[in-house]
């Protein structure tokens, strides 16, 4: 029922199960590693510092080479995620963490593309269902997690069952279509738009970000909590991300490109006033037309 984008759709799951992984297992690494909360912080920002840069370079990639490099993708994040759990020090596990963020941001390229080239080759619309999928994944990770470690699991084993989940997530995509992409050179131009959309989607990330990577440590650690119950902090926050992005799927299926939001204005004094309102808004409605275009 799914054909080609079950691969696709499949890789969003296991990636969202690490980062559910991750979230939860935390406060496991820190206790490991002998991390203070600072130190903590400060290798967890090498996770970001070499997402990026990978990024650039992955787009490259796939624009040459096309999602070809999906299944490499899953193998080298399986092999980076296992890292994190050797680390003994504070340094170790900010060197193990730029593996993890270059790996990650290169898997996180590659799939969206993957994702993308499905619905521009005239298959269904995926891409909220396929994010709904990640959330999901991230879920079940936290919950399960949660758990392990209330049973006495190190953070070394479970890391290795995740590394499986993606190996064999990887095995999964290997009949995915290797579909290519056509570069277009384009020069890189500043936008103010952009740069405003950008600062909106960085702040979004940050409270997603800290929701995620944070909540259990805190739970733990201010309130007391159990391991179980810290696992609770990420995955309800990811469940509530399930329902919103599978509410958008349904919503782009039975809508599509139709109009979203019609707005009515009534009651006024007379016409000249009717048609004063008109003018305004129709031209408030162009120049945000033109802004957010």
């Amino acid at each position: 029922m799914l054909g080609r984008a079950g691969g696709p759709l499949a890789a969003f799951a296991a990636f969202g199960v690490f980062w559910g992984v991750w979230g939860v297992l935390l406060p496991g690494v820190k206790e490991q590693t002998g991390a203070s909360v600072a130190g903590l912080g400060a290798a967890l920002l090498a996770i970001g510092l070499a997402a990026l840069p990978a990024m650039l370079l992955t787009g490259r990639i796939v624009d040459r080479v096309g999602t070809a490099v999906l299944v490499p993708a899953l193998v080298l994040f399986g092999a980076a995620v296992v890292l994190p759990g050797l680390a003994g020090s504070v340094w170790q596990l900010g060197l193990a963490l730029v593996l993890v963020g270059a790996a990650s941001g290169a898997l996180d390229v590659v799939i969206n593309v993957a994702a993308t080239g499905i619905e521009a080759s005239g298959g269904p619309r995926i891409i909220q269902i396929a994010h709904a999928l990640f959330s999901a994944g991230f879920l079940v990770g936290a919950v399960v997690v949660g758990l392990a470690r209330q049973a006495g699991a190190e953070p070394l084993p479970i890391l290795l069952g995740t590394a499986a989940v993606l190996f064999a997530t990887a095995a999964h995509n290997r009949g995915h279509p290797r579909v290519s992409r056509r570069a277009v050179k384009r020069r890189l131009v500043f936008s103010r738009r952009l740069a405003v959309l950008g600062a909106l989607c960085a702040v979004a990330f940050v409270v997603e970000s800290g929701i995620e990577n944070w909540s259990a440590l805190f739970l733990e650690t201010e309130h007391g909590a159990s391991p179980a119950a810290g696992g609770l902090g990420p995955g309800l926050f990811a469940a509530a991300m399930v329902a919103g992005r599978t509410l958008g799927q349904g919503l782009e299926v039975r809508i599509g490109d139709g109009t979203l939001l019609t707005l009515i204005h009534e009651q006024f004094f007379d016409e000249a006033a009717r048609d004063r309102h008109q003018s305004g808004w129709t031209g408030a409605l162009d120049k945000l037309e033109k802004f957010v275009a």
